[in-house]
Formats: C-alpha cells, structure tokens, sequence
C-alpha cells in the first residue's frame, strides 16, 4: 500500500509540472483542435492553381497565385529574416482592404502589366485610375532579386512564443461572428481551424494565415466546406499566406508536418 500511495504521489507531481509548463516549450503531438466536424475531408491530387507572378523584394518573396475555376487569388508572403520595422514590404499583406490588384502595384513599377486575374480584383476604378494595362499572357511574371538565394537564414528559425503572439498574432485577439481568430502561438505538430464561432459554423469568404516553420517541412491547407481548395509545402521560416474570395463558405485551415519533422507556431483568421 505505501508503494502504491508512493506512485500516486509521483505521477501527480509530474502531471502538476507538466501543466504548469510555459507553452513555448510545449509541442503538442497530433493534436487537432476545434475539429467539430464528422464530414470526411477530400483531398484532389490535380488542385487547379497558376502562378501568377513571383515578385522578390528587399528580401521577402511574394507569389500570386490563381485557384480554382472562379478565380480566387492566394497571396503568399515568404518574409525576410533581416527586416526591420520601417521595412514596408514586412507588413503589406496586413492591410485586409487592400485587394491583390492593390498589393499587385504597390510591388511592381508602373510599366509592369498587370495579369488579368489580378486586375479583375481592383475596385472602384482603380485599373484605370493607376494607368496600369492588364495583361491576357499566360506566362507568369516574374521579377528576381540579386542574391536573394544567398541572404542568410537561420537553420531553425523560431521567433518565440511571446513575439508571435505580440506581432504576427497581433495580441489581443478577439473573434466576432464576422471576424474568427485563433493564436496558437505554442509549438504545434498538427493543427485544425474552422470558421466556427461560439459552437456555430459561419459562412465566410477571406481568410488569412501567419506561420513561423520551425525546421522541417509544414504542409498547409485551405478548405471550402470539406474539400481542400489550395495547399501549399512551407519550409523553415516565416510566411503569411492570404486566401481573397468572393463567396461565402464554411472554411477550413489545416496545417500538419508530412515528413514528421519539425514543428511550427500558427496564427489563423476568418472574416
């Protein structure tokens, strides 16, 4: 009986210490949260994308990417380790007003046509307004910078816990039924979000994402209802990655590690 009460003692203590532990160390294995859904996810091997343009600049890559047959653009923002706070390019994808037409110009020089997809998402007369001509090519647009391959990079890159939730998080977060937030900036192995607010599905159209990889690879995934729409392989480092739409839906994110390397910090929004 004393070494049963013995035991008992012990196992208690370490679950006390292993709650108490700060979640920036914690890596939470296969773990799926607010996953409140029975229907079975279908995953399409031939995905409908083209790239658009791939646009380099003082160290961050941005790529425009068109999905599906109603045009969704998907704007992915791969940002450089070395910006500072007055680099405007960090934070371009953060203004939720701006369509893809909008970032499209604020990267490019005037004499760059514009990809028709991309064009097709100006608003209030802004293709005409910038001067700017759309263009009908099939061919991506792509802009490089010198020695972009070469700039250096961490071979693991965590920013932490606490800047994720102060930056890409940009704490405190609050979700509304119209705005539906979740900062899960602990180190994460698998994780689901849903368009879901207070136990109810919401139909929503824009959805936007921050993740810091941390080594490895991490897959991430956008669905519609219960159907992946875009994925896309993200390796070590920091990327914002942007779905603008037109139609409201019950949305998805998933994010998980194929290979089972790694781990990463995720920040998800649904408006």
């Amino acid at each position: 009986m004393k070494n049963l009460f013995y035991t008992l003692m012990c196992i208690g203590t370490l679950l006390f210490v292993s709650c108490d532990k700060d979640e920036s160390n914690e890596i939470i294995e296969d773990s799926i949260v607010n996953d409140n859904s029975t229907e079975e996810i279908t995953t399409s091997n031939q995905l409908e994308k083209r790239l658009l343009a791939k646009i380099q600049k003082n160290g961050h890559e941005f790529k425009f990417i068109q999905v599906g047959k109603k045009g969704d653009i998907v704007i992915g923002h791969q940002v450089s380790e070395n910006y500072t706070n007055n680099d405007q390019f960090a934070t371009l994808l953060d203004d939720e007003n701006k369509t893809p037409f909008d970032l499209f110009i604020s990267l490019t020089d005037k004499t760059i046509e514009v990809p028709a997809s991309i064009a097709a998402t100006s608003k209030n007369g802004a293709l005409e307004l910038s001067g700017r001509k759309s263009s009908t090519k099939i061919a991506p647009i792509v802009l490089l910078e010198p020695g972009f391959a070469k700039m250096s990079k961490a071979a693991c890159y965590d920013v932490g816990a606490k800047k994720f939730r102060e930056v890409y998080c940009d704490a405190p977060v609050v979700s509304t039924p119209t705005s539906i937030e979740f900062c899960d900036n602990g180190t994460w192995n698998t994780l689901y979000r849903n368009s879901v607010f207070d136990g109810i599905w919401r139909l929503v159209d824009d959805t936007t994402t921050w993740t810091n990889v941390i080594c490895g690879l991490t897959r991430l995934q956008f669905l519609e209802e219960n159907a992946v729409v875009y994925q896309v392989d993200l390796t070590n480092g920091i990327w914002k990655y942007h779905y603008y739409t037109s139609s409201n839906k019950k949305r998805r994110v998933k994010r998980f590690r194929p290979n089972n390397t790694g781990k990463f910090r995720a920040y998800t929004k649904f408006f």
